[in-house]
């Protein structure tokens, strides 16, 4: 999918503040796992990983009335991937050692965990007035193509680890994201090129987490120093 996702980012170029005020709006205690959330909507590389997420998700391309009938929500965490430090500290309690303390804050890395459809009785109060107030400001700013006709999907983050703290995410998606979403294919087993079989939701999550672990520059942007507990 490399290099696809064009349509994605240049659909998004121009909505970041929005999204910003969205998201201030919405956060009364900001957990790490949040920050990161927020500070996401502010990348366009990393917002159409996650666009493509809530898309597949809701299957817009067979069912675009999804987007009314249900809102999405992605649950996220950030964890320690230090592996060096875990294997050091196992290897003074099998000497019968004490390890050192370990530091009041360790980097860890934003991972999503999963992503469920949340029916309209269950959607979280505040967040179907703010999707209308942006549908509205997105409406005027030409966003939503053609006018009036753009889908824009009440999405939400779950922090998993401190069950009260969410972030609200509304999305602008256009007829050209879904087409472009539809067109991602899974990788072949040898890792030569794609399929012939469409990604799937939990495909695209763990493409989005390897990528979070593998690759420098989304390491990088997803790592935040949180608390070691």
């Amino acid at each position: 999918m490399s290099g696809k996702r064009e349509i994605i980012r240049q659909h998004q170029r121009g909505h970041k503040p929005i999204c910003r005020q969205a998201s201030d709006s919405s956060v009364v205690s900001r957990p790490p796992a949040i920050k990161v959330a927020m500070r996401m909507l502010q990348d366009d590389e990393l917002m159409s990983s996650v666009d493509g997420i809530i898309i597949k998700c809701l299957d817009l391309e067979h069912h675009p009335e999804n987007a009314e009938k249900y809102a999405v929500a992605l649950s996220c965490r950030v964890e320690s991937t230090d592996t060096k430090m875990a294997v050091e500290r196992i290897q003074y309690y099998i000497k019968g050692q004490e390890p050192p303390p370990l530091p009041e804050k360790l980097p860890k890395l934003f991972q999503i965990g999963k992503v469920v459809l949340i029916p309209n009785d269950a959607v979280p109060d505040g967040l179907d007035e703010l999707s209308e107030k942006l549908r509205k400001l997105w409406n005027g700013q030409g966003l939503l193509k053609p006018e009036g006709e753009g889908i824009v999907v009440r999405a939400f983050w779950v922090d998993e680890q401190i069950a009260p703290a969410v972030c609200f995410c509304p999305r602008p998606v256009s007829q050209e994201m879904i087409d472009e979403v539809a067109g991602w294919m899974k990788p072949k087993v040898d890792g030569s090129g794609p399929s012939n079989e469409p990604m799937t939701t939990e495909g695209l999550i763990k493409l989005f987490d390897i990528r979070a672990l593998c690759e420098p520059d989304y390491k990088k942007k997803l790592t935040i120093m949180a608390p070691t507990g």
